[in-house]
């Protein structure tokens, strides 16, 4: 079964950048067991969520001022990978504890086709 969870539309983009730059308000899909239990997807919504803002966020950075804070949205991502269950995609678990949070979100919005071959030769 999958599920589709609608995420809030994040906000225009940042002078100097492209529409295709901007993450998209693309649905969330995840699969979920056959028995209908949804464990953990309330959790990768989160995820999705806050690896949004901190894309927003670090795509300001450039015009902000005061500059965003951006470790309350490291810590929030972190406390909730931990909280996510142990049959976890491993892509996704891997793009999160090696902090490659872009790859993360474009995971989580079903766009890991667009994700290149990191350092560590995993896409």
């Amino acid at each position: 079964m999958r599920l589709t969870i609608p995420i809030p539309p994040v906000a225009p983009p940042p002078p100097g950048t492209s529409q295709r730059d901007v993450p998209t308000c693309a649905d969330l899909i995840v699969t979920a067991p056959l028995n209908g239990e949804t464990h953990g997807v309330d959790i990768l919504k989160n995820i999705l969520v806050a690896l949004l803002e901190l894309d927003t966020a670090v795509r300001t950075m450039p015009t902000a001022n005061p500059k965003p804070n951006l470790l309350p949205l490291f810590a929030r991502i972190d406390e909730l990978t931990k909280q996510l269950p142990r049959d976890t995609d491993p892509t996704l678990l891997h793009y999160l504890h090696k902090k490659s949070y872009e790859k993360a979100r474009l995971w989580l919005q079903d766009r890991d086709a667009e994700n290149q071959v990191g350092n560590c030769r995993h896409v």
